[in-house]
């Protein structure tokens, strides 16, 4: 035993106390969207936004791409083949609540497009939840035929205007709760799958139903969805998945990208000031208020 003590007693310290490691695990997170994913108009407006915000550069990106596209309209296009394409996007964002920075994103991207055109903010609206309501935000002009009467006969009739319909065809549905949705999607019966996935391929949407049935043309709609993985992975329904519907949306893993005092704030913008002298009450809401 005391040759065995000495032994110990005269080895290295590396051997006499091991050390402790830890497997190295890989980060399982997709990687940043390569430079060259920041082309352009797009790239300029995330390299200006993201230093200054704790929201995910890929979600910048994305939501950049969608928003743009839905406000220059549908007369941008590229052709596969013999088919036309518009620069209608649909995207949803997968992250965790509060963590995700999903609504932060958003924000900025929203700000900057209304500013640019503020008519389009009139046509950004959520609430999905069938096929023929979603027509009805883009619907042409209904006719409808009245009788002619003369002296209490019907001597013929004639076309009159019942809806006058949508004039500004573009629509950004923006759904904060995907999930939402997607158990819309999950009913028997319900429509908002199919309209959905007709509107993405071309702009005339229509349901044959027996009342006054509502008909788009030139649709051009483009929607944006926030959702937790959890929720993703439980609501997203084979058959959806399969059916063509979930191969119509781009799909973005985000996630808050650094830790910044205040949450971020733009150089020029205005922003709560951290400390209240001579008083206890917070700063005036409206001094503070981003225009």
């Amino acid at each position: 035993m005391d040759n065995v003590a000495q032994q110990i007693a005269d080895a290295p310290i590396e051997l006499r106390e091991p050390k402790l490691t830890t497997p190295e695990i890989a980060d399982p997170w997709p990687p940043a969207p390569d430079e060259a994913a920041l082309h352009g108009l797009a790239g300029n407006f995330v390299r200006t936004i993201e230093p200054h915000s704790e929201a995910d550069l890929a979600a910048l990106l994305g939501q950049f791409l969608v928003v743009f596209g839905n406000a220059v309209g549908s007369r941008p296009h590229f052709m596969a083949e013999s088919d036309r394409h518009g620069v209608n996007l649909n995207a949803v964002f997968v992250g965790k609540t509060a963590k995700g920075r999903k609504g932060t994103s958003w924000g900025h991207v929203r700000r900057v497009v209304a500013a640019a055109d503020p008519d389009w903010s009139d046509r950004i609206m959520n609430g999905l939840s069938s096929g023929e309501g979603l027509i009805w935000q883009v619907r042409d002009p209904i006719m409808r035929r009245d009788p002619i009467r003369e002296k209490g006969r019907v001597t013929g009739y004639e076309e009159v205007v019942a809806d006058e319909g949508v004039k500004d065809k573009r629509l950004l549905v923006f759904e904060g709760e995907f999930a939402s949705v997607l158990r819309v999607c999950a009913r028997e019966g319900n429509t908002l799958s199919a309209v959905i996935r007709n509107a993405w391929d071309n702009g005339t949407l229509r349901i044959l139903t027996k009342n006054t049935p509502a008909k788009a043309t030139d649709a051009h709609i483009s929607i944006i969805g926030h959702i937790t993985q959890d929720e993703l992975l439980r609501y997203l329904e084979n058959t959806e998945a399969a059916n063509g519907f979930g191969n119509r949306f781009l799909w973005f893993s985000v996630r808050r990208s650094k830790a910044l005092p205040l949450g971020g704030k733009l150089p020029g913008r205005p922003t709560r000031s951290t400390s209240t002298p001579n008083n206890l009450s917070p700063p005036n809401d409206e001094a503070v208020r981003v225009q």
